[in-house]
């Protein structure tokens, strides 16, 4: 029972990781998305989002 709670929790964490990453993904071209280019969310945003 344990065990399928686990995989249950993990597969729900990976699809809202996605889900997270294709929101940020679809609105990061443009300019005025978190204060624009130069905020320092935006910076964060996407020190966050390089691999």
């Amino acid at each position: 029972m344990m065990e399928m709670l686990n995989l249950g929790a993990a597969w729900i964490s990976i699809l809202l990781g996605m889900l997270s990453g294709a929101g940020h993904g679809l609105f990061f071209h443009r300019t005025d998305w978190v204060d624009g280019y130069s905020s320092w969310h935006r910076r964060l945003a996407r020190l966050g989002s390089s691999g």
